[in-house]
């Protein structure tokens, strides 16, 4: 088994390509995660935010190398930000392993759903289950969990340079999209798009889940019924207890 790289070496300091923002002022820790106008308009370079932590190792050597323009900051639970709403989260199969022996992991998962509008996860290094201690069936349920459940995809890698080609690759077509047109049909797309999110906003209400939201959406209809909803027929639904109905009419009923 390979030696495992830290990604957050304790000494030495990364000289990027460019590591300030788009009108020439240093990007500090205290900038936060969010800022528009760090990220590019047509015809720029691609531009990565890394957190500060990331300084030194060799995934922003590799991007330093592809051209790539990297800002600097605090981003306090994700590695790397891609655009205004997508945050890549890097970890190595070893790490994997053991954040998730000891329960850290499925925090860190709520943690980032709470926190990133759209989480990404890279594992880098030999596969998760080749690792000493691994445990098959632990790490099924984690990925189902995390990919599944929660929706954050999880991407493997071998290297940090197959990690910097996925950033890098995922960066450029979602700052400057993928260079050619892909056709749908759109009536069949907006009707599935509608659904999605439908059962996205339902399944995001406190103690619902996925499972939940896709029966009170068939019980109910749309999502004008489920939230005009009063106690009563919130409680139709098989699988929502006193609990759960209390909490959302309460939600439901909050006018601040």
């Amino acid at each position: 088994m390979r030696p495992t790289k830290s990604k957050k070496p304790s000494g030495g300091s990364y000289r990027g390509r460019v590591n300030n923002d788009s009108n020439g002022s240093v990007a500090t820790a205290g900038d936060g995660p969010r800022r528009r106008d760090w990220f590019p308009s047509a015809g720029e370079m691609v531009t990565i935010v890394a957190d500060t932590a990331q300084r030194g190792n060799e995934i922003l050597q590799e991007l330093e190398e592809k051209k790539a323009r990297v800002i600097f900051s605090n981003l306090h639970v994700s590695d790397y930000q891609i655009t205004d709403n997508v945050y890549v989260t890097y970890l190595t199969s070893e790490e994997f392993v053991q954040r998730l022996a000891d329960k850290r992991l499925y925090r860190q998962v709520l943690e980032l759903k709470r926190s990133c509008p759209e989480p990404v996860m890279i594992v880098e290094g030999p596969s998760v289950y080749e690792v000493e201690e691994a445990n098959t069936n632990v790490i099924n349920g984690a990925l189902a969990f995390i990919s599944i459940l929660n929706r954050i995809p999880v991407l493997f890698t071998s290297s940090p340079q197959e990690s910097a080609d996925i950033i890098f690759m995922a960066t450029n077509q979602m700052q400057f999209g993928l260079g050619f047109e892909v056709h749908v049909d759109e009536q069949r797309m907006k009707k599935r798009d509608y659904k999605e999110i439908q059962l996205d906003v339902i399944g995001a209400l406190p103690g619902v889940g996925p499972v939940l939201a896709k029966a009170m959406l068939k019980n109910h209809g749309s999502l004008q019924s489920v939230f005009s909803a009063d106690s009563e027929e919130l409680s139709s639904t098989e699988g929502l207890d006193e609990d759960k109905v209390e909490v959302l009419t309460k939600l439901f009923e909050f006018k601040g």
